[in-house]
């Protein structure tokens, strides 16, 4: 007992010498988090930002912008298939003939607007994109294309011709910030709306075949006209990013 009485003192002191480094400690960690935070506020642009916009913008003018963009884009599409290649004179032995599209050009422009809020902009971006193909089948070729009112029942022609037309436009509006996260690199999210409309047009031909004649007699010219129209709308949301190479260069994604 007399020994505990003792060490009393010293556990006593130890608390006290620890609760010192602790509250040293935790007062290191609170003036290094201040420093941060002061160094963050002295790297702030102009405005006040720790990530200041990186939108270009005119003194004593309105902040608006064209943009434009050529595109060459490929479309595909299932379901436009005109005929069956028959092989070797066999009724079941073929393959499906169908219209697929090429590379074709298209153009992208928009307007937009800088606000005087935050470095924030609005952008309204119309798509316009137009693409065409055709296809044709000499030989024995199994019809698939009907109109009931022409009377013709399906028959194997010897030729056969698909070719489509395709409409597409698609508006954008688009609410975002481009801001700089370092030197060489921006980053915009955005949010906004999108309206599409497409419209597909194909054009079935067929000529010769058999109804009841001889093989391949020129008795079928059938003309068949199929069109596609859709439209739509939605909500939209993404990130750019614009990568930085020097001399004015930069990735865009």
């Amino acid at each position: 007992m007399n020994k505990l009485k003792k060490l009393l003192p010293l556990i006593a002191m130890t608390l006290v010498g620890t609760h010192s480094v602790v509250s040293a400690v935790d007062d290191m960690q609170v003036r290094n988090l201040e420093n941060r935070v002061s160094a963050l506020e002295q790297r702030r642009g102009a405005n006040g930002m720790i990530n200041p916009p990186a939108r270009p913008v005119v003194k004593d003018g309105v902040d608006l912008w064209l943009q434009a963009e050529a595109l060459f884009m490929h479309a595909t599409e299932d379901g436009i298939h005109y005929g069956i290649k028959l092989e070797n004179g066999n009724a079941t032995d073929g393959h499906v003939k169908n219209v697929s599209y090429d590379w074709s050009w298209g153009w992208r422009a928009g307007l937009g607007y800088n606000l005087p809020h935050d470095g924030w902009d609005m952008l309204l971006n119309y798509t316009w994109f137009r693409s065409g193909e055709s296809s044709k089948t000499d030989g024995a070729v199994h019809q698939i294309w009907t109109n009931p009112t022409d009377n013709v029942a399906t028959a194997v022609v010897n030729r056969a011709k698909g070719k489509t037309s395709l409409h597409f436009d698609y508006l954008d509006f688009q609410m975002g910030r481009e801001f700089f996260v370092s030197k060489w690199l921006t980053l915009r999210p955005f949010v906004g709306a999108r309206g599409l409309w497409a419209h597909r047009n194909m054009t079935v031909k067929y000529r010769g075949g058999e109804l009841g004649a001889a093989p391949f007699a020129d008795v079928i010219k059938l003309k068949e006209k199929l069109n596609n129209r859709f439209c739509g709308g939605g909500l939209l949301t993404g990130l750019d990013t614009q990568w930085g190479l020097g001399e004015g260069w930069s990735v865009y994604g």
